[in-house]
């Protein structure tokens, strides 16, 4: 399960900075209808369609990613601290596995 963690945690972290630059490329889109209200956008937004987000609407995205990239390290690391060492057995033979996620 830790391994699954850390593949996470990586890619949150390897992605962290592409919504700074979809926003600010115009590739970011969103449904109109969670966006601030505008006479531009009305048409879209009664149809349900989404738009191109601007970034005084989502200034906070990037900070966010990042706050989740650092959450998401913190818990590889202390699920890894938290799990037990396992004993499988397997015809006669005893093998000591452990969950260990490596130091940064």
């Amino acid at each position: 399960m830790t391994g699954c963690m850390r593949d996470v945690a990586n890619l949150v972290r390897d992605v962290q900075h592409l919504p700074d630059q979809l926003v600010r490329s115009g590739l970011l889109f969103a449904p109109a209808s969670m966006l601030t209200p505008s006479v531009e956008r009305l048409h879209e937004r009664t149809a349900g369609r989404y738009v191109s987000v601007v970034p005084e609407e989502v200034f906070t995205l990037p900070q966010i990613v990042r706050s989740t990239a650092r959450a998401t390290d913190l818990a590889v690391r202390h699920v890894g601290q938290c799990t037990p060492k396992v004993q499988l057995g397997v015809a006669g033979f005893s093998i000591g596995l452990s969950s260990r996620v490596p130091e940064l």
